[in-house]
């Protein structure tokens, strides 16, 4: 399993519903240009990140998104 790294994200509100997360590549601290992002418990793929595509879920209250992010290298 070279070049993958798994990343949570957790909403530990209680409001009821859903909130909207969006992160870039910078924010996510990922050095290469595009990584394919994978959700870890059925294991589809979710999203290609690229520089100017970024990662975007919702997460349910008291929810997790659960993924495992795979470097593409050219």
């Amino acid at each position: 399993m070279k070049n993958r790294i798994a990343m949570a994200f957790l909403n530990e509100n209680s409001d009821g519903t859903p909130r909207f997360l969006s992160f870039s590549l910078v924010d996510l601290k990922l050095t290469s240009s595009t990584y394919n992002f994978t959700e870890a418990f059925d294991m589809k793929i979710s999203s290609l990140v690229t520089e100017q595509k970024p990662l975007e879920m919702y997460v349910n209250p008291h929810g997790i998104q659960l993924f495992v992010a795979r470097e593409i290298v050219a």
